[in-house]
């Protein structure tokens, strides 16, 4: 008997069934959702596009445009951000035109404007260009100032460190002068003292010798009493002088004035017995002689002296030794002959001097042998006389030859003043000689005054 097999079922086939029907369904939803999924991305891409165009990113960050998003999103009813721009472009636009237009047309009518007026935009650009020039400048200027003010700082310190020193060698002259100061007031107190105790001695000499001055005084005022008695009773005896000579002989003797008191071999300086109360000055000159005595004609001097500093009673001068072999020494004579104590010599001056030896006669040299005699105390007279003691005379000059006729005007001018000049020294040494005047010429008026032609002196 055949044996009937029965088939047996498979139990996985369902479940792969179900399986395959359920793959097949999600295949379908994947591509359902890819298809939907790739048209919101290609919705969001559109969107972002459009709104790319509208405002960026950056723009989206500016407060009024978050402004306007935050009251959208609290009121559904506010308008869309477009609508709120398009409102205030519109309130600007009234604002800046003034009238009800649109947006394009007032750009139009701004743009009409500023094409007009271009060359002020050009201007403002130059403006703009020559303000960063400027503004270059100024920061290359900056830089200089703060190197200068760093080198100004290191002036200052310099300068600080100058002035230390300085204060320093300062303090020392100071103490250093203090110093001498000292030493000079001792020496001072010093030589005073020993000057008083001289000046007594001399002071005893010096009165005797006034004594004796005050008794020559009173003979000379008896002299010249009597002399002006003869003078009344012979009113004519000087008209009479200019035509004859005198009978007495000119006396050219030079007197002593007197004796050196003090010598200080080192300095070059001694002192003589005679002072302001005895008219002498400060400048005046004096020839010193041996203890032979003065000679008659006042050659033959060994020195000369210049008064530095006068005293009541003393003066200080300036040695100029001629013979070193023969210095000046106590006791020594002097003399000067425009000096007088009992009486001002009287002198008349006429011509031109060269008292510097240059070799030129000048008004000038004339005008310094006045000031000499007046220094030495003697007076000058324009009018000669037989009371003036002195004539000094430059040398004579020349008489100018005669002009033509058809002479220019400054020429005949020039011409007049020589020849008065030259007359007026004939007529001085005409009436000298009728008056029997004493001469002197320039060499023996400097010698018998002590005056050198070139001398320094010293304080």
């Amino acid at each position: 008997m055949a044996r009937v097999v029965r088939r047996r079922k498979n139990p996985l086939l369902p479940v792969l069934l179900i399986f395959v029907f359920l793959f097949l369904i999600a295949a379908v939803m994947a591509t359902l959702f890819y298809n939907g999924g790739q048209e919101d991305a290609k919705g969001r891409k559109l969107a972002n596009s459009i709104r790319r165009k509208i405002i960026s990113d950056s723009e989206m960050s500016d407060p009024p445009f978050k402004q306007i998003i935050s009251e959208k999103d609290k009121d559904r009813d506010a308008p869309t951000v477009v609508a709120e721009l398009n409102r205030r472009i519109a309130e600007l636009t009234d604002r800046v035109t003034g009238t009800k237009t649109t947006a394009a047309n007032a750009i139009e009518k701004i743009e009409s404007v500023v094409g007009q007026n271009t060359f002020i935009l050009d201007a403002v650009k130059t403006a703009r260009e020559a303000t960063a020039a400027e503004s270059a400048k100024v920061k290359t200027l900056e830089a200089d100032y703060k190197t200068l003010a760093t080198s100004q700082q290191d002036a200052v310190a310099a300068y600080k460190a100058l002035e230390e020193q300085f204060k320093t060698k300062a303090a020392a002259l100071a103490e250093e002068v203090r110093t001498l100061t000292s030493e000079k007031t001792e020496l001072v107190t010093a030589h005073a003292a020993a000057m008083k105790a001289n000046d007594a001695t001399w002071q005893e000499k010096i009165s005797k010798q006034a004594q004796e001055i005050d008794t020559r005084i009173a003979q000379v005022s008896k002299l010249t009493v009597e002399r002006d008695k003869l003078k009344v009773r012979n009113g004519v005896l000087t008209d009479l002088l200019r035509d004859k000579k005198k009978t007495k002989p000119i006396d050219l003797t030079v007197r002593e004035a007197g004796k050196i008191k003090e010598v200080m071999p080192s300095r070059d300086v001694c002192f003589i017995p005679l002072g302001s109360k005895d008219r002498v000055v400060r400048g005046m000159t004096f020839r010193v002689y041996g203890p032979e005595g003065i000679p008659t004609d006042g050659d033959g001097h060994k020195a000369s002296l210049t008064v530095i500093r006068v005293f009541n009673t003393i003066s200080q001068c300036r040695v100029t030794t001629i013979d070193k072999d023969d210095p000046v020494a106590i006791g020594d004579p002097f003399a000067n002959i425009a000096f007088d104590p009992s009486r001002p010599p009287v002198f008349v001056v006429e011509g031109r001097f060269d008292l510097s030896g240059m070799g030129r006669l000048t008004e000038t040299g004339t005008k310094e042998v006045i000031a000499l005699i007046k220094r030495s105390g003697g007076k000058v007279t324009e009018k000669l006389s037989v009371d003036v003691d002195f004539v000094v005379m430059g040398p004579e000059p020349s008489k100018p030859a005669d002009l033509e006729e058809d002479a220019p005007g400054p020429a005949k001018k020039a011409h007049e003043i020589r020849m008065e000049e030259y007359n007026r020294w004939r007529t001085t040494l005409d009436k000298a000689i009728a008056l029997n005047v004493p001469k002197l010429n320039t060499k023996r008026f400097m010698t018998l005054t002590g005056y050198d032609s070139v001398q320094e002196y010293k304080d």
